[in-house]
């Protein structure tokens, strides 16, 4: 998920999209997630008033993500996919791939 969305419209944006990935999704669907990490969001707050704004009232930071998919949207489960390959420049750390499951949870 790239931040430019969430620090745009805010944590309603975000709640708006997670939303609409679960209801597109049939039963069995499934969701990836790539989500950019806090640090890259504090290097984008003052592109606009609007993304400075919306940065200091994220309440539902990156880390949260997995939580609330899986207890507020109604992800059934979810599962660490792997870690990217690709390497931010600036902080060497891989950014985790996460795989959503709509439904009764994936049996292998």
């Amino acid at each position: 998920l790239d931040q430019v969305l969430h620090l745009q419209a805010g944590d309603a944006g975000v709640v708006r999209l997670f939303s609409r990935v679960y209801q597109s999704l049939t039963p069995g669907g499934l969701f990836i997630l790539q989500a950019q990490p806090w640090s890259r969001y504090n290097r984008s707050k003052r592109a606009s008033e609007t993304t400075f704004r919306h940065f200091r009232k994220v309440r539902l930071k990156p880390d949260q993500f997995t939580s609330y998919l899986t207890e507020s949207v109604g992800f059934s489960s979810y599962r660490l996919l792997t870690h990217t390959g690709r390497k931010p420049a600036r902080t060497g750390k891989q950014r985790p791939v996460y795989l959503f499951y709509k439904g009764p949870a994936h049996r292998k």
